[in-house]
């Protein structure tokens, strides 16, 4: 019994320590502010207890909000460091899960830090995002299964019924994992299904963690400042956590194309953790399997439905982008390629390292053994510290800081987004600083997405959302122009407005180097000259930054502005420069924005 007590407690400050040091590091590299693509809306959504995109992600939002009350550092600082803590708290429940399988604490130590410095993982725990809140989620109901395999309590298999619900409000991919967890289930205990009432405990306790989304029609009807979706209708309600919007459930779509992302996810896995250690975690999983296939159907069951199953069963083909943003998904196949890699590890010391005959030789290869084990984590920690260090992050900040400075006093701002990455985090920026800091509240922002609607209530027709988005673009901005006209108020966009944008109009912009003020015609365009605002955004030049594919086609966007301005005063050699400059980090070939500079060159420099 003393020796139980000794190991638990042994593996609880083992774990803490994983917990302290992968936490300390987080810190360090955290953003300080809003990130990329969704983080802007995350924090905004936790900030003012708002809704989020489906499927509104409302254990995150919560969590958020109980870290939005840390008594220091910006609002940003404080929901980013949720990602840190779940990030920490996977890292630990890996260590927890390793030494059970292996009992080696020093191999369960190493391999629990080198996920927590892997490139992928680490970079989704220093930004406001829900991937690490899930990644925790499933190393934890993986121990609770482990724990029920050895003790065959039923109270482990209702903590798990009541935690896998509750890791649903936080991320719905996570119910492609109910098949291997179920199959683990029965082949462990089949009696299971024939117990009614277990069944009907573990079923109530599911529900009771689904329980979390009553938050979205709650807080919608009370009317937030961030309402995605109108959530306190039914219908609404049920399209929203089932991601109808999207509509990316689609299995039979693109079939030949998914085969690229099926490349690209081996490749991510070679890129986090190098060739060798593919094939050691390969013998990793045939280790598992001989000494307990039950569990290793269960890891391989997690592996394959949170990557083939996700490729499969969505929409999206290989692209570019796609491949960027599915890359995050697979945070849990990580965690168990690094088990199977523990396995491997576990194995070759049993089979190979403890035969060596010879107490120097074994003295020796053992000292070598555990040296190795405290490299390699220090070696993906400095590897991979300044690609992935966050802490100077300022780039969409101080952009979006600079495009609402830019603006006249009671200016209409019409955001349309390309259902880009790009347009993803520019209004989601926009949307932080408005919302949670505050700024310029004289400004009104249309999108089409109606996302500052509590303000201003701008209808769109039904037949609105089902055009192309050419035919979307030209309606909003006849709506956006009528409405400012009718009060008198400036109108700008994001986007160039050529002659050509509008079905009844001749409209025309002109850039400030960071946005475009719109005309009637582009000869009261050509008369009435934007004064160049210096402005100061950090990170443009940065090469850790630029290896970012968001971040470069972020500072692409902006590069194109500054392209048009030049264009539109003259100056044809910084034109020239700075449209170089966009297309080399455009990620996307004749992309729209490049399209509609060059119909803008045409159309500005008609005599």
């Amino acid at each position: 019994m003393t020796d139980y007590i000794f190991k638990i407690r042994t593996n609880f400050l083992i774990a803490c320590f994983i917990f302290f040091a992968a936490m300390a590091v987080y810190i360090f590299t955290l953003a300080p502010t809003i990130y990329l693509e969704d983080g802007g809306e995350f924090v905004t959504a936790a900030a003012t207890l708002g809704i989020a995109h489906p499927s509104g992600y409302p254990l995150f939002v919560l969590i958020g909000k109980l870290f939005s009350f840390i008594p220091f550092g910006t609002a940003a600082w404080r929901v980013n460091l949720v990602s840190a803590f779940f990030g920490a708290m996977t890292s630990a429940m890996l260590y927890l899960i390793i030494e059970r399988l292996t009992k080696k604490k020093a191999v369960a130590a190493a391999t629990a830090l080198v996920l927590a410095f892997s490139p992928i993982f680490w970079s989704q725990s220093v930004v406001a995002e829900v991937y690490t809140l899930n990644s925790f989620f499933v190393a934890l109901l993986i121990y609770i299964l482990l724990v029920w395999q050895e003790r065959r309590e039923d109270k482990y298999l209702l903590w798990f019924a009541f935690l896998y619900g509750l890791s649903l409000t936080n991320h719905t991919m996570m119910i492609l994992l109910a098949p291997a967890f179920g199959l683990f289930i029965v082949m462990v205990d089949f009696n299971v299904l024939r117990r009614f009432g277990l069944i009907l405990k573990m079923a109530a306790l599911f529900f009771l963690g689904l329980l979390v989304y009553a938050y979205l029609p709650i807080r919608s009807a009370q009317g937030p400042i961030l309402d995605w979706g109108d959530t306190d209708h039914l219908k609404n309600f049920w399209a929203h956590i089932t991601r109808k919007l999207y509509g990316d459930f689609s299995p039979l779509h693109q079939e030949k194309s998914k085969l690229g992302l099926v490349g690209a996810f081996v490749y991510n896995l070679v890129y986090d953790f190098f060739w060798p250690t593919l094939f050691l975690a390969l013998i990793g999983f045939y280790g598992l399997i001989k000494k307990n296939y039950k569990i290793g159907i269960l890891t391989l069951g997690i592996f394959i439905f949170n990557s083939l199953g996700i490729i499969g069963l969505r929409r999206a083909g290989w692209n570019i982008e796609v491949e960027y943003i599915f890359r995050v998904y697979y945070l849990p196949c990580l965690l168990i390629f690094m088990i199977w890699l523990a396995e491997a590890i576990d194995l070759l010391y049993k089979n190979y390292l403890v035969k060596i005959k010879g107490v120097f030789f074994l003295s020796a290869a053992k000292a070598g053994f555990y040296f190795i084990l405290i490299i390699l984590p220090i070696s993906f920690l400095f590897t991979y510290y300044k690609s992935v260090d966050k802490s100077g992050f300022w780039l969409n900040y101080d952009y979006a800081k600079k495009l609402l400075e830019s603006l006249e006093p009671n200016a209409v701002f019409l955001f349309y987004g390309d259902n880009t990455l790009t347009a993803d985090s520019e209004i989601f920026s926009l949307m932080y600083l408005q919302m949670v800091e505050g700024a310029r509240p004289d400004v009104f922002i249309l999108t089409h997405n109606n996302f500052f609607y509590k303000k201003v209530k701008v209808d769109f027709p039904n037949e609105f959302f089902y055009k192309i988005p050419i035919k979307q673009k030209e309606k909003i901005l006849e709506i956006a122009w009528e409405s400012a006209k009718k009060n008198s108020f400036p109108l700008y966009t994001n986007f160039i407005v050529n002659e050509d944008t509008s079905r009844n109009k001749k409209f025309a912009s002109r850039s400030n180097g960071i946005t475009y003020k719109v005309y009637e015609d582009i000869n009261e365009a050509r008369k009435d000259q934007r004064p160049y605002l210096p402005q100061i955004i950090m990170n443009l030049d940065e090469p850790a930054i630029l290896e970012d594919y968001s971040a470069r086609g972020f500072i692409s966007h902006y590069y194109y502005n500054l392209a048009n301005y030049y264009l539109e005063n003259n100056n044809q050699d910084k034109s020239r420069d700075y449209l170089v400059k966009a297309i080399e980090l455009d990620p996307r070939a004749y992309s729209l924005e490049y399209q509609d500079f060059i119909r803008h060159r045409e159309e500005w420099q008609k005599k």
